[in-house]
């Protein structure tokens, strides 16, 4: 009879003990997953603020203006010159302290600056940097703060900028729905705009969207002459005269670190 009332009460005190172990454990759990939650979203903020801020520069919004034709966006660059503005104290009212070419601007705060990207209908619309390599930028803001929203950024490789006869842009899938997530999504439009350094308005049409992985003969293309980009431009339909090529290139949820998501895009 001892024996039994010693043996439930061990059975009673290990049963606690578990039931408090495993209590702690998921209390602890939790904690973790929403503590990283809010760093997770304050970090994405962080950088969110610092590119609304950006925006206000953008060479998209202060070069040039949006007409609508036939359901589909064209932008008209603005006349900078003094006829349009009138007089010189309207055209610094228009653009306050920025110089007339808003690349100047952007280059002043980062010299690594390289144009800007904008997608109708996506929260696509940032500066595209190119650093010494493909890390830098990674984590890396536009404004060089350390930030795990990091950048829109050229591939190093692209050493003549969009000039290139293929220009591949990285970015994040964020979680935050910020930077390259946008892709992910139904593309409403066949469209990507670029300004480049000389504030030239540059349009692509979108080719193709594909999963894929890092050894996608896209990549193997980088630095590869003008006619090996044509001769894949061809075998993607691209109208006839196509020679330049742009990829846009981010990251997924799969467990697979080498799987991609790009986009394909020809000049016209």
């Amino acid at each position: 009879m001892i024996f039994r009332k010693s043996s439930s009460r061990v059975k009673y005190i290990l049963g606690n003990t578990i039931f408090i172990i495993v209590l702690c454990i998921v209390t602890t759990t939790i904690m973790v997953i929403v503590g990283n939650t809010i760093y997770i979203q304050r970090v994405y903020l962080v950088a969110q603020r610092e590119y609304d801020e950006l925006r206000t520069t953008s060479p998209i919004r202060i070069g040039f203006k949006e007409e609508i034709i036939d359901d589909t966006l064209f932008f008209e660059p603005y006349d900078y010159d003094l006829d349009y503005y009138g007089d010189e104290a309207e055209l610094k009212r228009v653009l306050p302290d920025l110089d007339i070419a808003p690349a100047e601007y952007l280059r002043a705060i980062n010299p690594d600056y390289i144009g800007w990207i904008f997608i109708e209908h996506t929260e696509i619309d940032y500066p595209v940097v190119r650093g010494e390599d493909n890390t830098h930028y990674m984590e890396t803001t536009f404004m060089g703060t350390r930030n795990r929203a990091g950048s829109i950024f050229m591939d190093y490789r692209n050493t003549y900028g969009f000039d290139s006869p293929l220009t591949v842009l990285y970015g994040h899938n964020s979680r935050s729905g910020a930077m390259f997530r946008g892709l992910h999504s139904d593309l409403e439009t066949d469209y990507i705009h670029i300004v480049n350094l000389d504030n030239e308005m540059l349009v692509y049409r979108i080719l193709d969207k594909r999963l894929t992985d890092v050894h996608d003969v896209a990549f193997e293309l980088i630095g590869a002459g003008e006619s090996a980009v044509v001769d894949y431009l061809i075998f993607l339909d691209a109208p006839p005269g196509s020679t330049r090529m742009l990829v846009l290139s981010t990251c997924t949820t799969s467990r697979d670190e080498d799987e991609r998501l790009i986009v394909i895009a020809v000049q016209i």
